[in-house]
């Protein structure tokens, strides 16, 4: 297993904190970040050093350590690195710059198989995924689970969401960001990006293209804002903090840009869902607000992950607006209309509920759950 800067923290109890977690791994080096995450398996914590001598201190020091009545288990985060380690360096230190990472002009030869028909409502076909067989990401090979690389990806999207935000940029702007980042951890592991950076990166690129640009600096502030851990975060931003995230961000733009080949126009799922739910309308006396405030519910949380690269602009936005007509229980209608006739609406709606646990779907979902996984 090689050496890594991060490492993957476990077995440990509910109550503990990041702060108990800093101070318990603090003596292996100097910490970055540290990422506490939840899925049905339990907590779990992604503790990034600032170099590979402190994520291989913390695995020979604390791994099956007591810590707190509880045995540690401490072990890096990826069993092989295929790509060169590009996470930045602390922000508080001041070091130089190391160059952003060799981007390959090819696609690594295990990444998904992209399928070869698309729609009209989307142009770039090369980046749509396969969606009958299981993603095969350089994180997975990377040794990250695929629930915690679906936290990862979802996570950085709220993390976009924020900034975006705070910077007062259109949806569009913030779907095409989100878009970048899923399309970018096609071809590159978690385990050897900053995340953050990588989000960021991809805001600032967004932005431009939607004609929204915004200074620097000013996102640069922002990002830090959003990303840092001190209580008082406005004072623990330094003039050199910014100049070198600034760089950074820089570094990663180009890097993103190579990754996607410059394809940087991206369709617009939102927009084909307000065209799709105008046309139910014609047919059915409904709540059209409501209805489409679940299916954007529906349709942010297939763009915050994989399911936005495995189906086109208008199967996603059948896909969230069918699933937000069950919910609301137009059974007649979704049975009756032709609006979804365009796409596979139930094999769209299974992909879009595989994303929750269905054991937690509200009772107006459930009964079509239940049909479709007894058919799929």
């Amino acid at each position: 297993m090689e050496s890594s800067p991060t490492v993957f923290v476990s077995c440990y109890g509910e109550h503990v904190t990041k702060e108990d977690l800093r101070r318990h791994f603090e003596e292996c080096g100097a910490i970055y970040r540290i990422d506490m995450m939840e899925n049905n398996s339990g907590r779990f914590t992604f503790v990034e050093f600032t170099d590979v001598a402190g994520g291989r201190a913390a695995v020979v020091k604390k791994d099956d350590s007591i810590f707190q009545g509880r045995r540690l288990r401490v072990r890096f985060s990826n069993k092989k690195s295929n790509t060169p380690q590009s996470s930045p360096p602390p922000i508080a230190l001041s070091m130089p710059l190391s160059p952003p990472p060799p981007v390959e002009s090819h696609r690594p030869r295990k990444t998904p198989n992209a399928i070869e028909s698309l729609g009209p409502s989307d142009p770039r076909s090369h980046w749509l995924f396969s969606s009958t067989t299981p993603l095969v990401t350089p994180s997975y090979l990377a040794g990250i689970p695929i629930d915690v690389e679906t936290q990862l990806r979802r996570t950085t999207s709220w993390y976009i969401v924020d900034l975006t935000r705070k910077l007062d940029l259109p949806h569009v702007a913030t779907v095409t960001a989100m878009t970048y980042m899923n399309r970018f951890f096609m071809l590159h592991s978690f385990s050897s990006h900053d995340r953050y950076l990588v989000g960021s990166a991809a805001v600032f690129l967004s932005a431009k293209v939607n004609e929204r640009t915004v200074k620097l600096t000013q996102l640069t502030e922002a990002s830090l804002m959003l990303a840092s851990d001190a209580p008082d975060k406005s004072s623990s931003v330094t003039p050199a903090d910014i100049d070198h995230v600034k760089q950074r961000i820089r570094q990663y733009e180009v890097v993103l840009l190579n990754t996607l080949s410059y394809d940087v126009v991206v369709p617009q799922p939102h927009l084909a869902l307000a065209a799709l739910a105008d046309e139910a309308i014609a047919q059915v006396d409904m709540a059209r607000e409501n209805v489409l405030n679940v299916a954007d519910v529906f349709l942010n949380d297939a763009m915050s992950g994989t399911v936005a690269l495995q189906l086109t602009a208008d199967e996603l936005a059948a896909g969230a607006l069918y699933l937000s007509c069950l919910f609301h229980r137009m059974d007649d209608f979704v049975r009756s209309t032709d609006v979804f006739a365009h796409v596979h609406i139930k094999s769209v709606a299974c992909q879009f509920l595989a994303m929750y646990d269905s054991h937690r779907l509200p009772g107006s979902l459930q009964a079509f759950a239940n049909a479709a996984n007894s058919i799929y």
